[in-house]
């Protein structure tokens, strides 16, 4: 990693690269990009702690000191899609934002919003082949 402009950041660099070690990050995307290859797509699930609690699974993973407080990241998960299928989404307005975009996600029996699982897809369907 390299820093930008003229003031040293090799103490912001180095904390970020330890955080990222600590966290497995290149591990976690290396074997997500090795499971879109095997089967079209894989998902990161982002672990804060929550991951035994239902009822959090099932809130917006978003960005404030509440939910993500300092050194709140446990860790990435990475789960082979057998284990995962899609919860509530829209498959009936071609116009929405959110058209067969799942709002949750089923994870073993346990519904987790969309935004604490980042998923990757390499051929997504084309519409007319997605389940109605």
């Amino acid at each position: 990693m390299q820093g930008v402009g003229d003031e040293d950041k090799s103490d912001k660099l180095a904390a970020t690269e330890a955080e990222m070690q600590r966290l497995g990050v290149q591990a976690a995307f290396r074997k997500a990009a090795e499971q879109v290859g095997f089967f079209g797509r894989s998902q990161i699930f982002v672990e804060v702690g929550a991951s035994d609690d239902p009822v959090e699974l099932l809130t917006p993973l978003v960005e404030s000191p509440v939910k993500i407080g300092q050194n709140a990241l446990r860790g990435l998960r990475v789960i082979e899609p057998l284990w995962t299928y899609p919860g509530t989404y829209n498959s009936t307005n071609r116009l929405a934002a959110d058209f067969y975009r799942p709002q949750s996600w089923i994870v073993m029996n346990r519904e987790v919003h969309a935004s604490r699982l980042m998923a990757f897809v390499s051929r997504p369907l084309p519409d007319p082949l997605k389940p109605a």
